[in-house]
């Protein structure tokens, strides 16, 4: 073997690991969900078992970031349509599942995404809501959610949300749990209930997070309230300008704009598809500094009882 034909197999070899990453980052699993499957609470209705995942299975650890959704549907009684796509999670550090007539029936459960407390038991009239579950898609809402896997997880259980499973069916066998790992955001928020947009080309996107702004561009923000459940919550839409190549401040955990200034605020409504945006246009010689965007809320219903945050979109003005 000669010494560059030795140098490029080294090459390659160093850099195959390099290609495959965003391969392995954007593949999507897909699972069959039984609409009678939950880890909920049941009361004299025989649910079938959650649909539990071996979280190495996605490859993804604690830190990763998972996109979770549906496709399909499915119908929640007899005689109604069959376009109800409710599914419901929880990370876990084991992959034990106890009987049904237990209300906390996993209990390795730990707490991660946009909490959501389920009601009771059709029969007997039961609780069944467990702190620790989210919910990745809600009928007439959107049907995908993002989450952060948290420290300790080995496992995840999907399952559908109801007061009463038995009488749920799926004629055309379409219901399914849809997975994809995606990249960690540069500059995360909570991963809760909400998601910020952001673009200074066009539309906003929520990925790339972060955009080249010349002068003469304008940019753009949407903020999204995707699953509901927080309704009536102060919203805050926060932008602060920053140089370019100084360190983005931190002061509180998933908070990354020290001195930021109020764009936009309100109530959350309960309503789908809302969005609150923000537009900017971008004057000429600013170059070397950048326009940092993150969306908040205050709620006690948020992970740390206090807040919750977007990830940051981020505008580098030329």
């Amino acid at each position: 073997m000669t010494l560059v034909t030795t140098m490029r197999h080294h090459l390659l070899t160093a850099l195959l690991p390099l290609l495959a990453a965003p391969l392995a980052t954007a593949q999507t699993f897909s699972f069959p969900i039984d609409p009678r499957a939950t880890f909920l609470r049941a009361e004299n209705d025989p649910v079938q078992p959650p649909l539990v995942l071996d979280l190495n299975t996605l490859g993804a650890t604690p830190g990763s970031w998972l996109e979770i959704g549906t496709s399909g549907a499915y119908q929640w009684r007899g005689g109604v349509p069959d376009d109800y796509y409710y599914l419901a999670a929880v990370f876990s550090s084991n992959n034990q599942v106890l009987a049904s007539s237990v209300q906390h029936r996993v209990p390795g459960a730990i707490p991660a995404g946009p909490a959501h407390g389920t009601g009771a038991t059709y029969y007997g009239n039961l609780p069944s809501d467990i702190p620790e579950d989210f919910i990745c898609s809600r009928n007439l809402w959107d049907d995908h959610i993002l989450v952060q896997v948290p420290a300790g997880a080995t496992h995840l259980f999907l399952g559908t949300v109801d007061s009463y499973y038995s009488d749920n069916q799926d004629p055309d066998n379409d219901y399914a749990a849809v997975l994809r790992r995606v990249a960690a955001p540069a500059l995360p928020g909570t991963g809760e209930h909400l998601r910020l947009l952001g673009s200074a080309t066009g539309q906003p996107v929520a990925t790339p997070e972060q955009h080249q702004a010349p002068g003469g561009a304008t940019i753009r923000v949407e903020l999204e309230y995707p699953l509901g459940f927080v309704d009536g919550s102060l919203y805050l839409l926060a932008a602060e300008v920053v140089g370019t190549n100084q360190g983005v401040p931190q002061p509180l955990p998933r908070i990354w704009l020290s001195t930021p200034a109020i764009v936009a605020s309100g109530a959350l409504p309960g309503t789908p598809n809302w969005r609150a945006s923000f537009q900017l246009p971008v004057p000429n010689g600013l170059q070397g500094l950048s326009v940092l965007v993150q969306g908040a809320a205050l709620t006690p219903r948020s992970r740390n009882g206090i807040y919750q945050t977007t990830n940051v979109q981020r505008f580098d003005l030329q």
